[in-house]
């Protein structure tokens, strides 16, 4: 399994596919009913039937958002895992993933809780990675003498790069 994807990005389940084909089936019903009521004149019943198309079209809907996120993630994962170093530049991955504004995308995904094991260093222009195969990974902290973020290897100890203080890469829980 990739490293940066998390279990949330996973195939479809059949009972999903079952509800949406449902929805989209009762869309059709309705749809050919105002069609019908319009006929006849009904605005009333016509305008109540458009709302029921409309909370049946909002899961449809949301399935075709949540599909294309985990495409977005799988197509992320996949590059930053072939990538040797521990970062990259937020340029380079502009120009090298084929989807719109790739570094806002792993920043809202990441969000998602659909990519993991990525910290964006905006002050550097960096993607960061936290995961350099399955046995090693990186934690973000927090300095306890200035409060500084920076990111260590876990159980590994360092320096802070702004005060010089020890830092301990302590097991997320």
């Amino acid at each position: 399994m990739n490293p940066f994807l998390t279990s949330k990005v996973k195939e479809r389940s059949g009972g999903r596919i079952v509800y949406l084909g449902f929805c989209a089936f009762m869309e059709l019903i309705i749809i050919m009913a105002i069609i019908n009521l319009l006929i006849d004149e009904n605005w009333g019943a016509a305008l109540l039937a458009l709302l029921f198309v409309l909370g049946f079209a909002r899961p449809i809907v949301r399935e075709i958002i949540k599909e294309k996120d985990f495409k977005n993630a799988k197509a992320i994962a996949s590059y930053l895992n072939g990538i040797p170093s521990e970062s990259i530049k937020m340029a380079q991955i502009n120009q090298k993933i084929p989807i719109n504004d790739p570094v806002k995308q792993i920043d809202r995904l990441l969000k998602k809780e659909y990519l993991m094991n990525i910290h964006l260093d905006w002050e550097k222009d960096l993607v960061v990675l936290l995961a350099l195969g399955s046995s090693n990974r990186y934690v973000e902290i927090s300095c306890p003498n200035c409060g500084a973020k920076t990111v260590i290897l876990q159980g590994r100890v360092k320096n802070c790069e702004y005060c010089g203080g020890t830092l301990l890469g302590k097991k997320s829980e």
